[in-house]
């Protein structure tokens, strides 16, 4: 019997993909939809607020200490993500078909 690959994804992952197509930040796309304010996923990446608007409204490629991408990673697995359903770049202009 042959075997089919099945791909889940999980909804949020879905949104996540959709709102950035449309313009929106990876990482602002990211936090809103695991439900988390600039404070609280400042706190969770261990930087302030001021740095998370950075992230989410600046052209420039965010640059993550390695204790960030490990919390990163963690909540993308919350939402059935991995680092390779990324974009290349997490700037605020980048997208999903770059």
């Amino acid at each position: 019997m042959p075997t089919h690959e099945v791909n889940i994804i999980d909804p949020a992952a879905l949104e996540i993909h959709q709102r950035v197509s449309r313009g929106e930040s990876v990482l602002k796309a990211i936090r809103e939809s695991l439900g988390y304010t600039q404070r609280e996923f400042a706190e969770l990446m261990d930087t302030n607020v001021t740095t998370v608007s950075r992230w989410e409204n600046s052209g420039k490629e965010p640059m993550f200490r390695l204790i960030q991408v490990k919390a990163l990673l963690k909540e993308l697995q919350k939402i059935r993500m991995s680092i390779d359903n990324l974009p290349d770049k997490l700037s605020a202009d980048s997208s999903f078909d770059e």
